[in-house]
């Protein structure tokens, strides 16, 4: 009886051992993802990762993981801005985050990620110019004012195409960011659809026919997939088309 007692208190001192450990290690995790700066968070967080693979805090990934849920949770969350230098390092650091995090299968028992990773998706999109004909012909317009008023003098020399009036110089350099961000973000829509499909493609599997249908369309449009990112993230359906 006294035996069966003392392991009893031993059980629950070790259980609150594991516990404080647990909860340190969710705290330091909250930490590293606290700056909004995605590079700094994955150069805080990529040795706490493998201090907590070392551990067994991802042993099980069949079950629901509270440190791997609060991670996908501030991960999901962050944004990348188009004047955000050296997106495509910021991508990457993204896409770090999200190959530990879909390594958890508890994570696609529920479509709450998924929708979040959408929402992620089309914050994260291409930039479209369909007004860049309209933008022009004001920008030449705001330009021959200045020249005609005298305020500024056409350059004698042409370099190449860039333009010599301010207005339009200023709309040749905004499409150029534009230009350098689609393909970066292309690129990235590419790279995570690499990472969520497979996923994704089992959690749709674990759903009635027409549950998974709603959910696919209720995806593509909350992410705002083009039809090549449609193929990617679902391949199951482009296999069904053929």
């Amino acid at each position: 009886m006294r035996r069966g007692f003392i392991y009893a208190v031993v059980a629950v001192i070790l259980l609150g051992f594991c516990r404080a450990e647990q909860d340190d290690m969710v705290t330091a995790f909250e930490k590293a993802l606290a700056d909004p700066d995605i590079i700094i968070c994955e150069e805080m967080a990529t040795p706490l990762f493998r201090q907590a693979d070392k551990e067994g805090y991802f042993a099980n990934t069949c079950k629901p993981n509270e440190l791997l849920t609060r991670i996908a949770d501030q991960v999901l969350d962050k944004r990348i801005s188009i004047g955000a230098p050296m997106a495509w390092e910021r991508f990457n650091s993204m896409e770090s985050f999200m190959r530990e995090i879909v390594c958890c299968d508890a994570i696609a028992q529920t479509n709450v990620y998924f929708l979040k990773l959408a929402d992620y998706l089309a914050s994260e999109n291409l930039i479209s110019k369909t007004n860049q004909l309209e933008e022009i012909t004001f920008a030449r317009k705001q330009d021959k004012a200045l020249v005609d008023s005298g305020a500024i003098k056409l350059p004698p020399i042409i370099i190449g195409m860039y333009p010599r009036t301010p207005n339009l110089r200023a709309l040749y350099n905004k499409y150029r960011r534009i230009d350098r961000w689609n393909h970066t973000a292309k690129n990235h829509r590419y790279h995570v659809a690499g990472i969520f499909s497979a996923p994704i493609s089992r959690y749709l599997r674990s759903l009635k026919k027409e549950d998974a249908e709603a959910f696919r369309k209720l995806f593509i449009e909350r992410a705002k997939l083009s039809k090549e990112e449609e193929s990617l993230f679902f391949p199951e359906k482009r296999e069904e088309g053929k």
